[in-house]
């Protein structure tokens, strides 16, 4: 019997100890239910909520590497106060950049064209619709990037033309930047033509200004790859659309006094010294940005996309490049320097897009 009652004992204190788990439960879901009703509620996507905005570049192509070299410096994005930028790249064709094809350029397809090294469009900007309809894109309010050849299409040309050459490149100039350009086939032109590729071109010093793409560099003045690209200078176009020239960067040290190279020809079996390869683009701008109409324009002479070196000289040897048709004649190479990365000057480039799109200053690539 009193074994009976001690069970049944234990039996009422299991009872009221599990009731008083429970009720001790149900406090705390109230108390939990009430925190979370004196609380908004978030879905798991507006918890990381970051904006993205994409930023559509298009590039011309070119036989010229350095045009891969480009594309590839713009496979990018960054993060800046909660919005995530991305660049997507693509090329486009001739018929494309005349407003025709799959996908045309136009301001709803793409924010910014890029022209880099090429030769191509000094031709293709001699049809008219190829020019009117890239005139129209930056008007409108695209962006252009020109790098080299890229300037020289994009500015008034040459103010006094000398060789025929000249005068194709200033049948074909866009004419969208109040710029001439200073880029001589017997003088600048020379470090392209005699460049051993890779090994080629000028490390010269660029003297940066305070503008927003630039503002930022770590040293100054910065060192930035030469291959025969322009200087240019401001001109005398009355367009209505042009806007207020603003220079990027001068060059801060003559070409030809940096790295002296020679014409050289063979004289009774024996190559020989004729004459000195002699530039003029000390002082002029390096780089400049503008605006046309409703779009932003940046153009550069050296080239921020490819690679250069820190330190080192100038040495002609005897070679062969395409320039010469494969044929004997005294080439350059840049030797004995410090090589920097290939990345090195990219951000220059991306900042240039990305104002050229139209982004805010504070929310520029990063260096």
């Amino acid at each position: 019997m009193r074994n009976l009652l001690q069970m049944r004992k234990r039996q009422v204190k299991g009872w009221v100890s599990f009731l008083d788990e429970t009720a001790k439960m149900r406090w705390c879901i109230l108390i939990v239910a009430i925190l979370l009703l004196s609380f908004p509620l978030y879905s798991a996507q507006e918890l990381y909520k970051e904006e993205k905005r994409y930023i559509n570049v298009a590039v011309y192509p070119s036989i010229v590497p350095a045009i891969k070299v480009l594309e590839y410096s713009l496979k990018y994005g960054w993060e800046v106060d909660g919005i995530y930028y991305q660049f997507n790249v693509s090329e486009i064709n001739m018929k494309e950049a005349e407003g025709r094809g799959r996908n045309p350029l136009n301001t709803a397809n793409y924010d910014v064209l890029v022209i880099g090294a090429s030769a191509r469009q000094y031709f293709h900007g001699i049809n008219t619709r190829w020019k009117e309809n890239v005139r129209k894109f930056v008007a409108s309010g695209g962006g252009y990037v020109g790098v080299c050849g890229g300037a020289n299409e994009a500015s008034l040309g040459y103010e006094h033309p000398k060789t025929f050459f000249d005068h194709v490149i200033n049948a074909g100039v866009l004419g969208i930047a109040n710029v001439y350009i200073n880029d001589d086939q017997n003088e600048e032109w020379q470090y392209l033509y005699k460049s051993a590729g890779l090994e080629g071109g000028v490390p010269v010093a660029c003297e940066l200004t305070k503008h927003p793409i630039v503002a930022v560099s770590p040293d100054n003045p910065r060192i930035i790859r030469y291959e025969g690209g322009p200087g240019m200078y401001e001109g005398d176009g009355n367009d209505d659309l042009f806007g207020e020239i603003t220079p990027i960067a001068f060059y801060a040290e003559e070409i030809s006094e940096k790295a002296p190279i020679h014409f050289w020809k063979k004289i009774n079996g024996e190559w020989k010294i004729v004459g000195d390869v002699k530039t003029d683009l000390k002082g002029l701008y390096a780089a400049i940005a503008t605006t046309y109409g409703n779009g932003r324009v940046v153009l550069f002479g050296p080239h921020p996309e490819e690679k250069t070196v820190i330190g080192g000289h100038v040495e002609e040897f005897l070679g062969r490049n395409k320039y010469t048709l494969y044929r004997q004649d005294y080439l350059y190479r840049w030797v004995n320097g410090t090589p920097m990365n290939w990345s090195y000057n990219w951000w220059i480039l991306r900042r240039s897009v990305a104002w050229a799109a139209g982004v805010s200053e504070g929310h520029l690539p990063p260096v």
